[in-house]
């Protein structure tokens, strides 16, 4: 922007350094502007990086703990199995100490009645 030279009054040196000083403010201004508005573009693009970079590791981490409980289970699985069978017996053997405690019961009825008779 060009200023409007004044003729009449000639240039002192006073006048030198104000006009220099002026400038030097306008242009600092100018500076100061432009380096906030880089700052800022910086600052987004670095946040916009962060995002990106926090999904990608949401992802991986989140692939890794399925594999892992995909693994976990599939140990576990036989173990369960085995634990259900072991169950299961226990169930039919306590059934069939119940049967034969009853036939014992029952013989020694029995025998109690051929003795005394």
């Amino acid at each position: 922007m060009k200023q409007k030279v004044n003729t009449s009054s000639p240039v002192t040196e006073d006048r030198l350094k104000d006009i220099l000083k002026e400038s030097e403010e306008r242009l600092e201004e100018k500076l100061d502007k432009k380096f906030a508005e880089r700052l800022e573009a910086s600052q987004k693009a670095f946040r916009m990086e962060m995002r990106y970079e926090y999904s990608v590791m949401k992802e991986d981490i989140s692939r890794d703990m399925s594999k892992f409980t995909n693994l976990i289970l599939t140990a576990i699985d036989p173990l369960l199995k085995e634990l259900e069978t072991r169950q299961q017996d226990r169930e039919i053997g306590t059934a069939q100490i119940k049967n034969i405690k009853g036939d014992v019961e029952n013989l020694k009825k029995r025998v109690t009645k051929l003795e005394h008779s």
